[in-house]
């Protein structure tokens, strides 16, 4: 790996859509031993945190999708999503953690005000690690540059100080192969500024949740690969076959650059 460059996503001939590798290897759940059934009690504790930080207004995240000059404006409902992935991503990365004989530290539930979330999320064997969430059928690692400087330090730690070691990208779907997402969507959640927290418990809860742990980016290989290589999906252009939108300039690696650094029992 050390040799070797990252893979680099170009546009089409007219410079509006990025044309994505072949993917098939990189398929979410291609690897077993990675992926975390989420347990009932934990996703109980992800909704209600969620819930409670989003529509029940107890909490407060950064509507801008967390990049201080950004102009993307997030619903309350993609916010949730947001909360909800990132929190069942860290639950399925605790659990897989502590079952393969690893150190980490227990997830945070604490109900925070704006900034507090822009720390490092777990220290996993004494290393600090932002944990980054999606979609399952995604195949890329983001990170908007507006939020890192030259050297691939966050620049808005939440203490001050608070440096990040590594990126982990978790996917995350339901066993039959829906997104959180989709589910509000269908249901005219998604951009809805309150939402009944039974029925929309329901919606979710019918479903078994899953979680890839997919794989780690160094801060070294960040600038490595990525920064110094500028390897950045810019803003407004489209992403791959989708109509989905770059709503903001972002560093990219792809699911096949990402290692696993600590290994099942």
């Amino acid at each position: 790996m050390s040799e070797e460059k990252f893979l680099t996503v170009k546009l089409d001939e007219k410079g509006e859509r990025y044309i994505f590798p072949d993917s098939t290897k990189s398929k979410f759940g291609s690897d077993t031993d990675y992926l975390v059934q989420i347990s009932e009690r934990d996703f109980d504790l992800a909704f209600d945190f969620a819930y409670a930080m989003t529509f029940a207004g107890k909490g407060e995240h950064n509507s801008t999708s967390f990049t201080r000059d950004s102009k993307h404006k997030r619903s309350v409902g993609e916010i949730f999503v947001n909360t909800l992935q990132g929190k069942l991503s860290e639950l399925a990365t605790y659990n897989y953690c502590i079952n393969n004989g690893h150190v980490c530290n227990e997830v945070d539930f604490s109900i925070g005000k704006l900034n507090y979330w822009d720390n490092i999320d777990l220290r996993i064997n004494e290393k600090n690690t932002s944990i980054k969430s999606t979609k399952g059928y995604s195949m890329f690692l983001f990170l908007e540059v507006g939020n890192y400087d030259k050297h691939g330090n966050y620049k808005y730690p939440y203490d001050g100080k608070a440096t990040i070691t590594s990126y982990l990208l978790c996917r995350v779907q339901s066993k039959s192969g829906e997104f959180i997402e989709g589910i509000l969507k269908s249901n005219r959640w998604l951009y809805s500024k309150q939402v009944n927290k039974e029925e929309l418990y329901k919606a979710l809860k019918c479903r078994t949740w899953l979680v890839e742990l997919s794989g780690f980016v160094s801060k070294t290989n960040l600038v490595k690969y990525v920064i110094n290589e500028s390897h950045i999906m810019e803003q407004g252009k489209i992403m791959g076959k989708s109509d989905e939108v770059m709503k903001v300039d972002n560093y990219y690696v792809h699911v096949s650059d990402l290692r696993f650094k600590y290994k099942k029992k």
